[in-house]
C-alpha cells in the first residue's frame, strides 16, 4: 500500500483488487501499490472489467481507465456501465439533461436522449437481443437496441422476469400478466415451465428482496407477489445474503412455529437465534409482509423499510 494514504485523513476502501482511498473529501485509486488515480474526484467507484471506474468530477459523471484517462467525458448527469454476459462487451445507460439513452465506448448513440429512465437485464444477452426496460412519459414500454417498439407505452410497471419474459402491471385495473417481448401474454402452459426453471436471480426480479441492512437479519427476506401461482408461501429467505455465492433459497410460511420447524429440518447454516430473529420480524410484520405479497410490484425494498420503520 503506498504510504502516503496512511495518514488518518484518508478513508480506504478495498475492492476486486483496487484500493480506493478518500482525501480531503475527494477519492483516488491505488493499484498494484501505486497511486495511478489521484484524489481528484467527488465519486469514484463501479470499476468495471478491471478496467474502467465510474467517477464523478463536480457535478458530472463520465468514465476512466486505470491510468486516468478519460474514456467517456464529464458531461452527463449519470453514466451506468452494463457488461454483456455472452459477449463479453459493453454498453453505457447515461442520463442527459434529465432524460436517459444508451451509448457505446466511443459515444454513438444507440439508443437517443428521449426516455425518463431505461434498464435491462444482461445476463447472457448478445447487443442484437437486448430489449430495454423503459419509461416515457410515467408509462412502461419495451424496445429494442434499434430503438424500436416492441411492447407499447401503456403499463404502470414492466419487470423482466426470467430471460425471455417480463412482469407488467396494466395501467387501467392494475392486474398483473407475464408477457414476451412483443407483448403477448403467456399461456398457462408456457407459465408453468417459467416458474418450473426459476433461479436465484429471477427472484430479485419477481420478488421484493429485504436486506440485511433493511431487516436487522443475516440474511435476505424475499416477498412473492401473488400472481405466481406456485410459490407457497410466500416469505422466502435467503441463508447468506451475498446474491453471488451458494446460499440457498427456502421458503418460509408466515405464521411463528412453522419458522423454526422448517429450518431444523432444512437448513443447518441458520442459527436458533437467526431463525428466532425472523420468526419475531415476521410476526411483526405479518399485516404489511402480506399486503406486499397483494401489491407487489411496485414496492421497492426502500419504500417497505421506510413503512416499516413507521411501525416500529
Amino acid at each position: 500500500m503506498n504510504k502516503n494514504i496512511k495518514n488518518e485523513s484518508y478513508k480506504i476502501i478495498q475492492s476486486n483488487g483496487f484500493t480506493l482511498f478518500k482525501h480531503n473529501s475527494l477519492w483516488g485509486c491505488i493499484i498494484k501499490n501505486e497511486a495511478v488515480i489521484p484524489p481528484v474526484y467527488n465519486c469514484l467507484g463501479g470499476i468495471f472489467k478491471g478496467k474502467y471506474l465510474q467517477a464523478k468530477l463536480g457535478e458530472k459523471y463520465g468514465l476512466i481507465d486505470t491510468s486516468n484517462n478519460i474514456i467517456i467525458p464529464f458531461i452527463y448527469d449519470f453514466v451506468d456501465v452494463r457488461i454483456l454476459d455472452e459477449c463479453g462487451g459493453e454498453i453505457f445507460i447515461a442520463e442527459k439533461a434529465g432524460k436517459c439513452g444508451v451509448i457505446d465506448i466511443n459515444e454513438n448513440i444507440l439508443i437517443p436522449f428521449e426516455y425518463d429512465d431505461i434498464d435491462f437485464d444482461s445476463r447472457g444477452c448478445k447487443l442484437e437481443n437486448i430489449v430495454f426496460m423503459a419509461i416515457k412519459n410515467n408509462s412502461y414500454g419495451l424496445i429494442n437496441i434499434q430503438n424500436k417498439i416492441t411492447t407499447p407505452f401503456k403499463y404502470k410497471y414492466i419487470q423482466n422476469f426470467g430471460k425471455k419474459y417480463y412482469i407488467a402491471r396494466k395501467e387501467e385495473n392494475n392486474e398483473v400478466i407475464i408477457i414476451d417481448k412483443f407483448d403477448n401474454p403467456i399461456c398457462k402452459q408456457t407459465k408453468k415451465k417459467l416458474y418450473a426453471g426459476l433461479t436465484k436471480e429471477d427472484f430479485y426480479y419477481a420478488c421484493t428482496p429485504l436486506s440485511q441492512k433493511t431487516t436487522g437479519l443475516n440474511m435476505i427476506v424475499f416477498v412473492c407477489p401473488n400472481f405466481i401461482e406456485n410459490l407457497s408461501p410466500r416469505i422466502w429467505v435467503q441463508n447468506n445474503y451475498d446474491r453471488h455465492s451458494d446460499g440457498n433459497i427456502l421458503p418460509v410460511d408466515i405464521g411463528t412455529q412453522t419458522v423454526s420447524k422448517y429450518y431444523r429440518k432444512k437448513s443447518l447454516n441458520l442459527t436458533s437465534k437467526d431463525f428466532e430473529q425472523l420468526k419475531q420480524f415476521i410476526i411483526a410484520n405479518k399485516k404489511l409482509l402480506l399486503e406486499v405479497c397483494e401489491q407487489n410490484p411496485p414496492y421497492s425494498s426502500i419504500e417497505i423499510w421506510e413503512r416499516i420503520k413507521k411501525i416500529k
